[in-house]
């Protein structure tokens, strides 16, 4: 038998002793409830769709941010073109760690904007005011594009300070809106039932499809605005998606929402008795709530943050494995001469499209798993809440040997199948589908009434805690190459670090501190490498080649050369087949050291490895949760 098969004790705050009372109660609707659609009220589809184009609007821009971040400023394109559509040529560690600090920022707000709301607002003003703030931080974004840009600089406070401004308020807007936003339009969708409704879960779950169906469509959309037209109208289709859910909300609210959501102290009887049992309930929490809350805690921690720091590489590593890792002519129906050839620009879909697969994903296989838990509770087989926590990091990373196997193909000069990044989407989004309704609607059942809009800040504040590792694991995918190819000067006081490029042929050098990280600007004339070429263990050839500064020197020098595509023979596909000579005049001194090979792990290589460890620690985490599952069950005392 389940746990809501079982008597459940009344805990003094007037709640029905048993399900049988709980259903009875839910059917007596009294007379000033909100009307009802197939079976919910008419409230749940005005909130459906508001959050589904508030949805639209901020995934649209996330599936841009870091592309519009990593795409360079120089004139021309690395294909030859003129470059009509630069971003701010930012490397993939920056714009990783920019979008972590961003997408934390984004749950974090919510815990004060869930307070105010509490307090003073009610959901529903909250929800007015941060849906215009978040409409005019897209258009922000937007108008980035009437500043000025260095060409071939990075964009910064000191190369476009206008760009670089106007985009960053556009950001702080966002974040700002989206705290009033976030935590309310949750909160009101559990308003409109009774604490013990056994409408309430599915509920949930229609409403975070209609977040996924404006998740589906805003990378489409915004995606292929972005990446074809323009950056910029990306980001305006995004302000014209809030501002068409703001409409939409204004527009319906009074007669289907009621009083739902009004300032605390002027709701009506209903709205009230929903979000209040009674005035003791205000007042003092007693030892249930407090285990309760307690259960909070730790799935937000133990689950949230190991599940959404390795989800959320959707939108940094594995967005930037789709643009540059990834063979996008899907099989060559894109590719000139193909079935949709001169389609896209550079015979490829959009990188942001994959953006897409994991909200259909969930339209598709939502139903199926309602119907599945809901099967599995007729046989006294429905998983309690922590172990479908559990459950949902297993997925999560099963998802990701997907990604181990794709990086592994990427290596050399070949991209990576289409199919390894949907297959690691699809099961990623299984995991999800385990954790995040359930999840959503755990926090308004387990709460106390009076702390449910600051509870749902706090859940979202552990996930502000999940994206800000995301986007630091993210900017150390970039750097986890398990071989480092280097040309040490000066002992260890300077080095020169060898990247080879197979598919564009390019040769790169970059001069490094002793830390081996922070790039060292030199004036020094034209670095010369007498390099030897190998397919294997059979030598093709030697040439002196010249390498060229990658951008003008300033007055401190310049710290990255590369050479021409055509100093490589065609044959050569690795680093490893490169060795040689580098020579170089550093300060008047003229130097000369040869190329090494540094190997520091043996397991997986580059992004392989990375993805490795989105394997192993997500799957060692359900571990302990699914450990811990008895104890929190008991922790919850009967909700389910």
């Amino acid at each position: 038998m389940s746990d809501r098969q079982h008597p459940q004790p009344d805990d003094s705050r007037g709640w029905p002793a048993d399900d049988r009372e709980a259903s009875a109660a839910a059917d007596r609707e009294p007379s000033d409830a909100p009307p009802k659609a197939l079976g919910h009220p008419q409230g749940l589809w005005v909130l459906f769709i508001t959050e589904m184009w508030e949805r639209f609007s901020y995934y649209g821009m996330r599936a841009l941010l870091v592309l519009y971040l990593i795409s360079g400023t120089s004139a021309i394109s690395k294909d030859g073109q003129e470059n009509a559509n630069p971003g701010f040529g930012w490397t993939g560690a920056e714009a990783s760690e920019l979008y972590g600090i961003y997408q934390a920022a984004v749950y974090v707000t919510p815990l004060l904007g869930g307070w105010l709301a509490d307090r003073f607002l009610g959901t529903h003003r909250s929800m007015l005011i941060g849906g215009w703030i978040i409409a005019a931080g897209h258009i922000t974004l937007a108008c980035t594009e009437f500043f000025g840009i260095t060409a071939g600089k990075a964009v910064t406070m000191q190369t476009g300070p206008g760009a670089f401004l106007c985009f960053m308020a556009g950001l702080v807007l966002i974040v700002i809106g989206t705290g009033f936003f976030k935590p309310c339009v949750s909160v009101m969708v559990g308003q409109l039932y009774e604490r013990d409704d056994p409408r309430r879960d599915s509920g949930f779950t229609i409403f975070y499809m209609g977040i996924n169906l404006g998740a589906f469509l805003s990378p489409l959309v915004a995606g292929t605005l972005g990446e074809e037209i323009g950056w910029h109208w990306g980001f305006g289709s995004a302000a014209v998606g809030m501002l068409a859910g703001l409409f939409f909300y204004q527009i319906f609210r009074p007669k289907y929402l009621g009083d739902i959501g009004l300032p605390p102290g002027r709701e009506s009887a209903t709205a009230a008795r929903r979000t209040v049992s009674d005035k003791s309930a205000r007042e003092s929490l007693t030892s249930v709530d407090v285990q309760r809350l307690v259960v909070i805690v730790v799935l937000a921690f133990l689950g949230n943050i190991f599940f959404w720091s390795a989800f959320e590489q959707a939108g940094s590593s594995m967005n930037i494995f789709a643009l540059e890792e990834t063979d996008r002519t899907a099989w060559g129906l894109f590719a000139d001469g193909g079935l949709l050839g001169g389609v896209f620009k550079d015979a490829t879909f959009p990188a942001s499209w994959y953006q897409s697969v994991n909200p259909f994903a969930i339209l598709l296989f939502a139903p199926v798993f309602s119907w599945l838990w809901v099967w599995l509770d007729r046989r006294g087989a429905n998983p309690s809440t922590p172990l479908k926590f559990a459950i949902g990091l297993y997925l999560l990373g099963l998802a990701f040997l997907a990604m181990v196997v794709g990086a592994m193909r990427a290596r050399g000069p070949d991209l990576a199948g289409p199919h390894w990044l949907l297959i690691a989407y699809v099961v990623v989004t299984w995991g999800e589908l385990c954790l995040s309704p359930v999840g959503l609607s755990m926090v308004t059942k387990l709460s106390p009434p009076q702390l449910q809009s600051l509870m749902m800040g706090f859940w979202f504040l552990s996930m502000a805690v999940s994206n800000y590792f995301a986007g630091q694991l993210a900017a150390f995918s970039t750097k986890m190459d398990t071989s480092r190819h280097v040309v040490e000067f000066k002992e260890d006081a300077v080095y020169a670090e060898v990247r080879y490029d197979a598919r564009q042929r390019r040769l790169s050098l970059q001069f490094v501190r002793s830390d081996r990280e922070t790039p060292l600007p030199i004036a020094t004339q034209t670095p010369r490498f007498d390099a030897t070429f190998a397919d294997g263990e059979r030598v093709i050839g030697k040439r002196s080649i010249t390498l060229t500064p990658k951008e003008d020197a300033g007055d401190e020098g310049v710290s990255e050369f590369i050479a021409s595509s055509e100093a490589v023979p065609a044959e050569v596909d690795d680093i490893e087949d490169i060795s040689g000579t580098l020579k170089v005049e550093v300060d008047g001194e003229p130097l000369s050291a040869t190329l090494v090979h540094e190997h520091y792990m043996f397991v997986f290589e580059g992004l392989a490895g990375f993805y490795f460890l989105l394997v192993v620690v997500p799957i060692g985490a359900g571990i302990v949760l699914t450990v811990l599952t008895p104890l929190l069950k008991r922790m919850m005392h009967n909700v389910q």
